[in-house]
């Protein structure tokens, strides 16, 4: 085995498959405690800000994985892996915003 494909299972391993995960127990099963700083009383609709939140972790964890494979496969350089990895690692920044803007609690 090459080492770019073993560098490329422990991206999978330790990154993507544990965003996968968390993406899918905040969506889909609402753990919302699993969102750091998450309280239910300052969100207006908190089952819609959390799928919003939970879908961009997975897609998060799905960008790594598929840079990670492009990487070892040769497609895509280590350089353009992480900065495509970057740019993801933008999508759960972006929907929390989003969702504090949209779904807040007016505190006034």
């Amino acid at each position: 085995m090459d080492n770019t494909f073993l560098i490329a299972i422990v991206f999978i391993v330790t990154c993507a498959l544990p965003c996968i995960v968390i993406g899918y127990l905040v969506a889909f099963k609402q753990k919302r405690t699993l969102i750091a700083g998450w309280d239910d009383k300052l969100v207006t609709n908190p089952k819609l800000a959390a799928q919003i939140i939970g879908h961009s972790v997975t897609a998060l964890g799905v960008i790594i994985g598929i840079s990670a494979i492009s990487a070892a496969e040769g497609y895509l350089t280590f350089k353009q892996a992480g900065v495509v990895v970057c740019f993801g690692i933008a999508l759960p920044l972006l929907a929390s915003l989003y969702t504090t803007i949209k779904y807040s609690v007016d505190r006034s």
